[in-house]
């Protein structure tokens, strides 16, 4: 009795670093509604937004993505930035930035979730997701593709048949995160984290622990990082890609067009041409040898 007597009588602790960086961002919270004039009691639900959620989760992802490669990459080798550019067809928008320091050469990083519902297991063991790879804004005017073909040295044809697909000189690297593939829009119009009992057994398999429940594979899942070198998603006879743009098969450049289909497709049996987000430095330090 006497020693909770003095436990109480003590002084309040200090508050813990996660309480601090709660208040912070509550302060910056409000700050952000009333500079925007957003309700504050109503953010939650402006955030929940069907049309809102996957621009947050997609620009949220850049940064869980440079927070990832901050985490794996040596500090007196790297130095990792996360760029703050408006994207403009005349501008290349980065979303992590990497630079070799003793090199000085640099290294573009994009960022794309796995399309949502994406996942599908073309054979028994093996499984796929798409990627979601496509620019925000569509060129859709000869005078907005001369600016690109211009960067690419391609027509201004090529461009309009691929109005908003990418090529492997606009960023050098792709990370991806696998869990957006096992999210779905439910009949009540909320975005929901529900794979399918098959698609359970998979992920099981995929992480080898039979026990692990729904809320550990959706953790696990969007943990589950991939790295690609934009030059090995682009179609060609190289590669074994095909762009399924109905105007690049007509006039018959669908197997060596050179752009980046709008949801490559992943192999998670097969790590030749995506890796695991840990292989990232030797990737880049091959990358850095061949410039």
């Amino acid at each position: 009795m006497h020693w909770r007597a003095r436990r109480l009588s003590s002084p309040s602790p200090a508050p813990s670093a996660n309480q601090a960086i709660r208040e912070s961002i509550m302060r910056e919270l409000a700050d952000y509604c009333e500079y925007y004039n957003v309700p504050l009691q109503h953010v939650v639900e402006t955030m929940h937004a069907l049309k809102v959620v996957p621009m947050i989760r997609g620009i949220s992802f850049e940064y869980f993505a440079y927070d990832k490669l901050k985490e794996i990459l040596s500090e007196s080798v790297w130095k990792v930035e996360k760029p703050a550019i408006n994207a403009q067809a005349e501008i290349k928008d980065i979303d992590v930035l990497i630079t070799h320091l003793s090199s000085g050469k640099r290294i573009s990083v994009e960022c794309k979730l796995a399309g949502k519902n994406s996942f599908r297991a073309p054979r028994l063991g093996q499984g796929t997701v798409r990627i979601k790879c496509m620019r925000s804004r569509a060129v859709g005017r000869r005078t907005a593709a001369r600016t690109l073909a211009r960067r690419y040295n391609v027509t201004v044809d090529d461009v309009l048949r691929h109005p908003d697909n990418y090529r492997d000189v606009d960023f050098d690297f792709v990370v991806t995160s696998i869990g957006n593939a096992f999210w779905r829009t439910m009949q009540d119009g909320t975005y929901t984290f529900r794979p399918k009992p098959a698609e359970i057994d998979f992920l099981r398999r995929l992480f080898g622990d039979q026990t692990l429940e729904i809320d550990q594979l959706k953790e696990k899942t969007f943990n589950y990082l991939l790295i690609a070198k934009s030059s090995d998603l682009t179609v060609s006879p190289q590669n074994r890609i095909h762009c399924v743009r109905r105007k690049c098969v007509e006039v018959g450049t669908y197997t060596s067009c050179g752009f980046i289909p709008n949801f490559p497709i992943v192999n998670l049996t097969n790590t030749r041409t995506w890796r695991p987000i840990e292989m990232c430095e030797e990737m880049f330090e091959d990358f850095v040898n061949e410039q």
